[in-house]
């Protein structure tokens, strides 16, 4: 059976659609309310949702932890009022708590955007409908209802505290409002003091970074990633070694430190063969350094791993036209587009002349 477990303050505008997309697939709804003054607790009541007071220590790992502490079912879901899970994933969900060898599950949080940065909203989700693209993020938010407990006092995390099987699940988490100018400089204050409590915990330097990369303050970002990074040494157990090396190389390539990007990137696929984002990144520097075959081998290596951005199937199409190969190039071309290119019209004239080549040469 299945618990769902929630913090919330003055969600009045999105608590409804959240509780509506789980509410027929959950045997409990646990309600952690941290100081609404909108009607964030009689919208969670009207649910059935069994609704706790809880003074807001400006700590998130605490309130979640609060509302595990309620929990009665086997297994608990936790997600926030800005987040909805579809129909059809919620079945699957209550299929995955069947197994008995798996301690917790990763879903994918899709983080909604109009830009076409992200990844392609290439699906038949009504959620991602308004949106032009997603930032995924990997978290842990199904697991078993034991002894586990968050860390953080933001970006609260509970992989490392698992013992046992961690799938990755692979449903999404739409994650559809995203974070305002406050809430972002309330994170960071309390990032900060988590980082003044515990200097020598690479956990909430790495949480800052985020933060202020999230702000475009490459600067800053790669100042706290650094710091993490040193404090990590060889902690190879813990989530982060295979984030923070990703995450730095990321800036450092906003940044146009290629050198840098690389050392960081290299790093990271050294620890997470199973990511495509770096090989992607790493694939992107040595393509604008004039490396096709090298960056060839990284962009294929990105789309096994099942990497969804258009560029990358765009910048592989382009490489393979550049070395006639022009069937493979067509094959790029046309995912590139399917995903939403933000060169799709003139890519689309390309694959025109591609199919009239063919035509022409049969």
């Amino acid at each position: 059976m299945l618990s769902l477990c929630m913090i919330t303050k003055n969600e009045e505008k999105f608590l409804d659609r959240c509780l509506s997309s789980v509410k027929d697939h959950v045997d409990e709804i646990i309600v952690v309310d941290t100081g609404s003054s909108d009607k964030t607790k009689e919208i969670a009541e009207s649910f059935g949702a069994k609704v706790f007071d809880f003074e807001w220590c400006y700590d998130f790992s605490a309130a979640r932890n609060f509302s595990l502490s309620k929990a009665t079912k086997d297994w608990i879901l936790v997600l926030d009022a800005d987040e909805v899970i579809a129909a059809e994933d919620m079945k699957k969900i209550k299929e995955l708590i069947e197994d008995k060898e798996v301690e917790g599950y990763r879903l994918v949080q899709r983080n909604y955007s109009d830009s076409l940065k992200g990844v392609s909203c290439d699906d038949d989700y009504e959620e991602s409908k308004d949106f032009k693209s997603y930032f995924p993020s990997v978290l842990v938010r199904l697991f078993r209802n034991k002894d586990y407990r968050f860390e953080n006092k933001v970006h609260e995390l509970i992989d490392d505290s698992i013992k046992g099987k961690i799938v990755n699940s692979k449903i999404p988490i739409h994650h559809l409002k995203d974070g305002s100018k406050d809430r972002v400089e309330q994170y960071l204050r309390m990032g900060e003091k988590q980082i003044r409590e515990t200097p020598d915990n690479p956990k909430p330097y790495y949480e800052v970074a985020k933060l202020y990369k999230g702000k475009e303050d490459y600067e800053k970002a790669l100042e706290y990633f650094k710091k993490g990074i040193e404090l990590l040494g060889n902690k190879k157990d813990l989530l982060i070694n295979k984030l923070i090396f990703l995450e730095a190389g990321n800036v450092c390539f906003k940044m146009k430190k290629y050198d840098d990007a690389i050392i960081y990137l290299d790093k990271a696929i050294e620890n997470d063969e199973s990511n495509a984002w770096p090989y992607f990144y790493k694939a992107l520097i040595l393509h604008e350094r004039g490396k096709m075959d090298e960056a060839k081998e990284l962009y294929h290596n990105s789309t096994i791993k099942g990497i969804m951005d258009p560029v990358a199937y765009g910048n592989l199409g382009d490489i393979y036209l550049k070395n006639g190969d022009y069937g493979k190039a067509y094959l790029m071309l046309i995912k590139a587009c399917k995903l939403g290119h933000p060169m799709k019209e003139k890519i689309q004239l390309i694959i025109d002349r591609l199919r009239k080549y063919a035509e022409q040469n049969k």
